[in-house]
């Protein structure tokens, strides 16, 4: 039996203690992470602290397309590379 579960919702409406609130550049409220000091669960009995948060931007379309097909073409010399060394191996014991 497990323990754990997986919920998936949207969230209507957020309350937010004014101790850890925050305005972003834009002037919205939002929770100021380093107020907050939030606690993460790694998994089974393991807990870390966030001390250090960072952001990484996400990859535009066109750097994604851009990946995608670097990541085809390398895989299609490596599938060339793969079946070349199988045939040069079947050969080579045909051969013997």
């Amino acid at each position: 039996m497990t323990t754990g579960a997986i919920i998936i919702a949207e969230i209507l409406l957020l309350h937010i203690h004014e101790g850890v609130a925050g305005k972003s550049p834009h002037g919205k409220t939002i929770v100021d992470i380093d107020k907050y000091e939030p606690i993460a669960r790694l998994g089974g009995l393991f807990y870390c602290r966030v001390k250090e948060v960072f952001e990484l931007s996400r990859p535009n379309e066109e750097q994604m397309s851009k990946r995608q097909q670097e990541y085809h073409q390398q895989a299609r010399h490596t599938s060339v590379f793969l079946l070349f060394n199988l045939v040069s191996m079947h050969w080579s014991l045909m051969l013997s």
